[in-house]
């Protein structure tokens, strides 16, 4: 039987708001809340910790399509920037 966590347990375990939980399950793949009853949710603690772990993996392995120079960025604050003497 898989253990179920509520959503305390589940900020206690990222370190996020409410509002940041909700946005990671609509934004990041973070796996949506299971309805108990009509007011109740809670997640499967498998299915975070999985998702927990590919986010933990994804931010230790480098990509080359993240690396960029900051110099050459088409942000435009990237050209607000002065060098620190």
């Amino acid at each position: 039987m898989p253990r179920l966590i509520r959503i305390r347990q589940l900020r206690d375990m990222l370190g996020h708001s409410n509002a940041t939980i909700y946005r990671l399950i609509k934004n990041a793949g973070l796996p949506p809340p299971l309805k108990l009853t009509s007011r109740t949710s809670a997640w499967d603690e498998d299915s975070v910790l999985r998702w927990l772990a590919g986010r933990t993996t994804a931010a230790t392995t480098p990509s080359t399509s993240s690396i960029s120079n900051n110099a050459s960025s088409s942000h435009p604050v990237a050209s607000c920037r002065r060098e620190v003497v």
